[in-house]
C-alpha cells in the first residue's frame, strides 16, 4: 500500500519564506503538499505531482481586537474579532486566485496552479516587521542562548584546566572542540540575519521585498543535541547506579505525563464545552501533571539511597568528630 503520509525534519528557519517557497514547489512536484508545520517536523500528505507556485505571507499574530491590519492602524477601526480580522486577509487572498494552504502563527502559506495569478499585494514594510519578529526568538533569542552556554563551558574548563590539564582535557575533549564552534556558527546566523534585516527594512520602505536568506540550523538539529549528549554523559560518570536509575526514571516520568497530558487535552478539544472551559481545562490539567511530576523528582531524590552516613567517633570519653563515609 503507498504511504499516504510522510514527515520530514526541515532545516528552514521559519523566516526563510524564499527558500521555503521553493522547497514546497518541488516538494508538490514529486506528489507531496504540506500538510502541517512544526519546529523540526514537517508532515506532507500524498497528492498527485503538480506543478503548483506557493505564496507564504506574514501576518501579524499580535492583532488587537477591533484593528484591521494597516501601517497606520489607529486610522482604521472596525468592531470585528480578531478570528474574523485574519480571515478576512484569507479571503483577500484567496480572491486574487491564491488557495490557503495552511498558517504556522505568522506565517501563512498559499498555493495556486495558475501561473498567470499576480502574487498577493502586500504592504513591504509589515512584511519585514512580522518577519523580524518571528525571527527574533528563533534566530536571534536561541543563538545568543547557545553562544552564552558554549562561553560558559569554556570558561569552566578554562578555569579548571589550571589545575589538571591532563584529565581535563581527556574528559572535556568533546566540550573543549565544540563549544568555540557552536560560538562561532551561531555568532555567525546571527549576523547574517541582522545584515539581511538591515537592507531588508531600507528596501521595504520602497516597497520592495528582499529574498530572505537560508540561515543553516545545524547548531539545533545535530550540533546542540550532540553538545549536551555529552554533558549528560559526563553527569552520568559521576553517579552511582541508584542514581542513574533515579535520573532515568524523572526523565521516563515527565515523559509519560506529557503523554497523559495530549490524551486529556485531545479528549477536552472533542468535548462540547465552551472554549472558554476547555482553555481552564486544559491550563488545570497542565498545572495538575507538573506538581505530580515536580512531587515523582523530589519522591526519587528522597528515596535514592545516599552514598554515604554520618558516624561519631568516640576519642578520649568523648564525641569529637562527625564523619561521612
Amino acid at each position: 500500500m503507498m504511504e499516504e503520509f510522510k514527515r520530514r525534519i526541515e532545516w528552514f528557519s521559519l523566516y526563510d519564506h524564499t527558500n521555503i517557497e521553493k522547497h514546497l514547489e518541488k516538494m508538490a512536484s514529486k506528489g507531496w503538499m504540506i500538510e502541517n508545520i512544526g519546529t523540526h517536523f514537517w508532515r506532507y500528505k500524498k497528492i498527485e505531482p503538480r506543478k503548483l507556485n506557493f505564496s507564504v505571507v506574514y501576518y501579524p499574530k499580535e492583532v488587537n481586537e477591533g484593528t484591521v491590519l494597516s501601517k497606520e492602524p489607529k486610522e482604521v477601526k472596525e468592531k470585528i474579532t480578531i478570528s474574523d480580522d485574519r480571515q478576512n486577509f484569507i479571503d483577500m487572498c484567496s480572491s486574487g486566485g491564491w488557495n490557503y494552504v495552511l498558517n504556522y502563527e505568522k506565517m501563512h502559506i498559499f498555493s495556486t496552479d495558475d501561473e498567470n495569478t499576480p502574487p498577493i499585494e502586500t504592504d513591504a514594510e509589515i512584511q519585514i516587521e512580522c518577519i523580524h519578529k518571528f525571527a527574533k526568538s528563533e534566530i536571534i533569542y536561541s543563538n545568543l542562548f547557545i553562544i552564552l552556554s558554549a562561553v560558559m563551558i569554556m570558561a569552566i574548563y578554562g578555569f579548571e584546566l589550571s589545575d589538571n590539564i591532563v584529565e581535563i582535557l581527556a574528559k572535556g575533549t568533546a566540550h573543549l572542540l565544540f563549544s568555540p564552534a557552536l560560538l562561532i556558527f551561531s555568532a555567525y546566523n546571527i549576523i547574517r540575519y541582522l545584515i539581511w534585516y538591515k537592507k531588508a527594512k531600507s528596501r521595504a520602505e520602497n516597497g520592495e521585498f528582499t529574498e530572505t536568506k537560508r540561515i543553516i540550523r545545524l547548531e539545533i538539529l545535530i550540533w546542540l543535541p550532540f553538545y549536551f549528549l555529552c554533558n549528560v554523559l559526563d553527569i552520568f560518570a559521576m553517579l552511582r547506579l541508584e542514581e542513574i536509575l533515579a535520573v532515568l526514571g524523572i526523565i521516563a516520568s515527565g515523559f509519560i505525563l506529557y503523554a497523559v497530558f495530549k490524551l486529556i487535552r485531545k479528549a477536552v478539544n472533542k468535548s462540547e464545552r465552551n472554549d472558554n472551559t476547555k482553555e481552564k481545562l486544559r491550563r488545570l490539567t497542565a498545572f495538575t501533571l507538573i506538581i505530580v511530576w515536580i512531587a515523582s523528582c523530589a519522591g526519587a531524590y528522597i528515596l535514592t539511597p545516599k552514598p554515604y552516613k554520618i558516624i561519631q567517633i568516640e576519642t578520649g570519653g568523648r564525641i569529637n568528630e562527625n564523619y561521612k563515609l
